[in-house]
């Protein structure tokens, strides 16, 4: 955290968007800080979130769109991923495309499935474009605000994001064990069965 607090301080635009392209809420909160301290621009920081945040969801749903289902289906196959599962999702992120972002992008909850997934599902890019740039839009003023506010305070805040990433990510490996376990132990049963 100190390191990206050090780089905006050194370069200040011009690394504030790579870093926005890749972490949008850390640097939102970081620039409106810095802003609160007039050592960045309000104005310049909050469009340089929105169009580098943007950015990143747009080359993020471009990949997943022309890579992402041979990869997906390539890695979940050991989390019993399979093409009729995912047909599945794809029909329902189409059925509730607004709902889905609003919810993971809107509330910071788990926003890259949703981009990833929204280009494996082949979402009409000029939708997906309309409503993650809403989203971004309104997320990166508050985030700003909140920067500005109370920026004195951006280490806590980041420990608990932190936090809150380290905990997701526990989960996600312990899902992810439990689904590759349990999908070795039916293997090796169906196996077992085969042989008697």
């Amino acid at each position: 955290m100190e390191y990206i607090y050090t780089l905006i301080l050194t370069y200040k635009y011009w690394i504030l968007l790579p870093i926005a392209i890749i972490e949008g809420p850390i640097i939102s909160v970081i620039g409106g800080f810095l802003c609160a301290h007039n050592i960045l621009n309000f104005y310049i920081v909050y469009l340089i979130i929105v169009l580098g945040d943007t950015i990143g969801d747009c080359f993020y749903y471009w990949l997943a769109r022309i890579y992402g289902t041979k990869f997906v289906l390539k890695a979940g196959k050991y989390i019993g991923v399979t093409q009729k599962k995912m047909d599945v999702m794809g029909r329902l992120l189409r059925k509730h495309f607004v709902k889905t972002m609003l919810f993971s992008k809107g509330g910071q909850i788990a926003p890259m499935p949703a981009i990833v997934f929204s280009g494996i599902s082949k979402i009409n890019f000029k939708k997906f474009f309309i409503v993650t740039t809403l989203i971004t839009i309104v997320k990166s003023f508050l985030l700003v605000l909140l920067g500005y506010y109370f920026g004195e305070s951006y280490e806590l805040f980041a420990k608990y994001l932190d936090k809150y990433t380290f905990f997701v990510t526990i989960v996600v490996v312990v899902l992810i064990l439990f689904f590759v376990g349990k999908r070795l132990l039916m293997k090796s049963k169906f196996l077992g069965n085969e042989k008697i």
